[in-house]
Parts: C-alpha cells; structure tokens; sequence
C-alpha cells in the first residue's frame, strides 16, 4: 500500500542519489521525494555539483545552504543577482566566502531568506558603518532567527549590544572574534535579554571576567551548553573562605545556586585553586556533580604560554573525584594546559564510574612516564587519551 506520510518517513533515510531515482517513480513519488532532493545544498560539493536551473525551479523547497570557502563566487553569483530568486523555506544558511564576496552581496543572499531561523556568518572584519545593516536583518529581513554565530570579527561592545538589541529571543550564541576580545557592561546587558530561552552560548575566545560567568549559570535555566573564559572557584556557591581569624568569610554565602540543571557540555577555566586546601577542590566536584546530565567537561585555561598552570582543579579521588560518580552519561573531559597528579586508582574509578567514557585530553601526570602508563590504561580500554 502507498501511503504518502510512510514515503515521507522513508526520503529521510535516503541518500540524493536514491531520492532522484524515487523522483522519477511516477508523479506522487515525485512529488514526495524531489522536496527532500532539493532541500539542502552545498558549495563546493565536486560530486554532487547544485544545478542553477534545479536551484531556481525547486528553490521553494531548499531549507539549508551552505557557502564554504572553496566556494568559486561566480558559480553562485545568481543567488544575490537574480531579484526574483527567494528562499521562502529557507532555514539554515552557512557563509563562510569572507572578503571573495562582497558584504553587501553576503546581505542580498541573506536577504532572500525570510524564514530564516540559523545564521552561520563568518565576517572578516566588522565595519562599524555596517552594523545597522546587520541589525536590518534581525529586525525587518529575518526576524525569526533564533540561532546566531558570528565569526571571523570581533564586535565593539556597543555593536554587539545594538546586534543583540534586534535579535528576537536567541536560543544559540557562538561569538568567534579574530582575536581575544571582550564582552563588556552593555554587551552583557543584552544579552541577558536572552538568559531565559538561551540553550547553547558560546564566548569561548572572548575576555568575560569570572563574576560575568557565574551570572550566566545562576540566570540562564535551559542553559544545555557552555563555553567561556574562566570561573573563579570563589564564584561557585559553596565554596567560602577563610578570614584571617579563621572565622568563614560570609562574602560567597549569599551567592546563587546554578540553575541549569540541563547543562550538559562545559567547557570554562575553574581557577583560583592553586595552594588551597583539597575541602575547596571538593566543592567545586560537589556543584558539578549537581549537573547530572552532563556529557563533557573541559575545565583547563585556553592560553596558557607558561606552561601546564598549578591554578585549576585537582583530578583525584583525595580532592573529590569520586563526587562526579553521579554523571551516568558522562564521556569527554579535557585538563589540557593544567598540571596534573593522578594516580592508578583514579584513572581505573574513571574507566569504572563512567562507562560511556570516550576521551580523557591532556596530561594525566606531570611525570612523561606516569603520563604514558595512564594513557596506556584508557588505551587499553579503548578510550581516547590524547594530548
């Protein structure tokens, strides 16, 4: 029996060269399957090289576009010149030409994608004269976008606050300047426009101070993936300080608990450890091992050009480690740029408590040979244990 939703289950799990030979089927069969040929496209693909006349006839049917940089821009050049080409179904849109593309053409194409609702844009500098019309595209162009990565460029913080100031309700957030930079106060006050409905933010190259990254994991409830810059251990709730007397300083007892009980990649430099005493490594395993469903965790600093830092935390079972028992899923942890201790023991309980485990990055010891035995163990047992 044919029945047209089973056809449209089944285009899903073919491959282009099979949907076209469905296409030709008969007229229903067509009519099911070429939606599904048509629908994603790629520049350069040598194989499987996108046709004009296929993209401008079937153009109604195209969700997703990808422009790579080995795109040669006159094959594409009908896609902003043609003023009566439109992508009504378009939702997700790749540019990565850079400067082979002129800016304002980069707008055209992106321009023709009313629907659009993710905007992969690499930029190769960001012309301060252009930010208007870059907030054109959020507000009149493509209003629906909810999914913005902006690479190659690095926004002043009052451009960055007038993007996010147009921006609807942004669910994902990927900032890649070219080179280290820094969100600052009005930046961050747009942003936290988005904390309630924001899933993935990443501002992993950018200089967000550590009081900056608490407030993201204490405002931002959906939150599922995290990369930034650094945390401060005295910024995670529980951990609380010595006086001078001895007396506990009350300076970290009023602080928030992390509401995102869905995070589940982390990937931030947990300093300010180095000669404290194991209790405070404790505390930070004890707040992590709250995010029950985390999958990945990278806790080392991203430049470190004075060699492996003493400042993060301690991965062994004598500062907390048997904490994390509580993250069943759990399969990729990176202590590259930290200088390390572990033991055996510890790296046996990993293999143990973690049985999803895939990849354990960077030095295990201080020590080459101890560094080498453990890496043998996760190697062993056929988990990545790399550099």
């Amino acid at each position: 029996m044919d029945i047209p939703e089973i056809r449209t289950i089944v285009a899903s799990f073919l491959d282009r060269s099979d949907l076209a030979a469905a296409a030709l089927v008969c007229k229903s069969w067509n009519a099911t399957f070429t939606p599904s040929l048509y629908s994603v496209f790629e520049w350069p693909n040598q194989f499987k090289k996108p046709v004009k006349e296929g993209i401008i006839t079937h153009s109604r049917f195209i969700k997703e576009i990808c422009l790579d940089p080995g795109t040669k821009i006159p094959e594409i050049e009908y896609l902003y010149a043609d003023n009566h080409l439109q992508f009504p179904a378009l939702q997700k849109l790749y540019i990565d030409v850079k400067s082979a593309l002129s800016f304002e053409n980069q707008l055209w194409i992106i321009h023709k994608c009313p629907r659009l609702r993710e905007l992969n844009w690499f930029i190769d500098e960001l012309d301060p004269n252009k930010i208007s019309d870059i907030c054109d595209l959020f507000t009149t162009y493509c209003p629906l976008i909810n999914c913005l990565c902006l690479a190659g460029c690095s926004p002043t913080d009052r451009d960055l606050s007038r993007i996010l100031d147009s921006c609807c309700r942004l669910k994902n957030l990927t900032i890649i300047p070219n080179r280290l930079w820094e969100v600052g106060e009005l930046g961050f006050q747009s942003l936290a426009r988005h904390f309630e409905n924001i899933r993935n933010l990443n501002l992993l190259r950018s200089l967000i101070p550590s009081k900056t990254t608490r407030t993201i994991l204490t405002l931002c409830p959906n939150l599922s993936i995290f990369r930034g810059a650094t945390l401060d251990v005295r910024d995670i709730p529980g951990v609380v300080e010595e006086d001078r007397t001895g007396d506990k300083a009350t300076g970290s007892q009023h602080r928030e608990e992390w509401v995102c009980a869905n995070l589940q990649c982390l990937d931030v430099f947990i300093c300010g450890l180095k000669d404290r005493p194991l209790e405070w490594h404790r505390r930070v395993f004890q707040q992590l091992a709250r995010m029950e469903k985390l999958l990945g965790l990278s806790i080392g600093p991203l430049l470190n050009v004075n060699g492996e830092s003493r400042d993060g935390v301690d991965m062994r079972l004598e500062a907390g480690l048997g904490l994390l028992s509580s993250l069943k899923e759990f399969h990729s942890l990176s202590v590259v740029g930290l200088w390390q201790q572990m033991e055996e023991k510890d790296v046996r309980w990993m293999i143990k408590a973690w049985p999803n485990l895939l990849s354990v990055r960077g030095t295990l010891h201080h020590d080459q040979e101890r560094d080498a035995l453990l890496k043998g163990i996760l190697k062993e047992e056929g988990i990545n244990g790399s550099q």
